[in-house]
């Protein structure tokens, strides 16, 4: 990835991670009447991700069902659309060759409601994931070594209601990677910040 590029999402990160803190802090106010104590919603997000010291875009979509105002279950999915690229080994050749990396997951999701109202809601989201990851040789476009990635992702979301089904809100959170058997990939490198931007409807 370009220093550029690395420079925009960094800014990206800051920004939300700013809007997340004035979010919080105008909670006092933002109070409102509970919600059904059951639903259900569905929404979409764009993240940046922290991944061997790169940033790169993600996006997904999540979608649950609220019990009791306080649980919410469901699923999820990401997917990366850009690629980090590093140095390191084709398993063939000796010295270091230009690589890039590409992943994505999916999985379950438990969610405990700290604050449902027709205003607002603060959420804290652990996700349990199991996707792909993939080495691939820059000049080739060949793989270079793959495995499955399992992931466990606790988040904090903040959403407030701007229509009646309608809400935007800010994402913080850390993924922590697991990967089987890769020479150039490890845990570690799979493992990061992430924060984002959201868009649900709340039914």
């Amino acid at each position: 990835m370009s220093t550029k590029q690395n420079s925009f999402f960094s800014t990206f990160n800051q920004l939300t991670l700013i809007l997340t803190v004035f979010s919080l802090f105008g909670l006092s106010t933002a109070q409102g009447q509970a919600l059904s104590p059951t639903g259900a919603y569905f929404g979409v997000t764009a993240k940046s991700t922290n991944l061997m010291r790169q940033y790169n875009p993600m996006i997904g979509g999540m979608a649950g069902f609220v019990f009791n105002n306080r649980i919410g279950l469901g699923g999820f999915g990401h997917v990366m659309t850009g690629q980090i690229e590093f140095a390191g080994s084709d398993l063939e050749q000796p010295g270091a060759t230009d690589l890039y990396l590409k992943q994505g997951y999916g999985g379950v999701f438990a969610e405990l409601f700290i604050i449902r109202n027709e205003n607002i809601q603060l959420s804290t989201p652990i996700k349990l994931g199991y996707g792909k990851v993939g080495v691939f040789s820059q000049s080739t476009e060949s793989v270079v070594e793959k495995s499955r990635l399992i992931v466990l992702e606790p988040e904090v979301h903040f959403d407030v209601k701007i229509t009646k089904f309608l809400a935007i809100g800010t994402q913080v959170g850390y993924r922590l990677g697991d990967v089987d058997g890769l020479f150039n990939i490890s845990d570690r490198n799979m493992s990061g910040f992430n924060v984002g931007l959201g868009v649900k409807v709340i039914r």
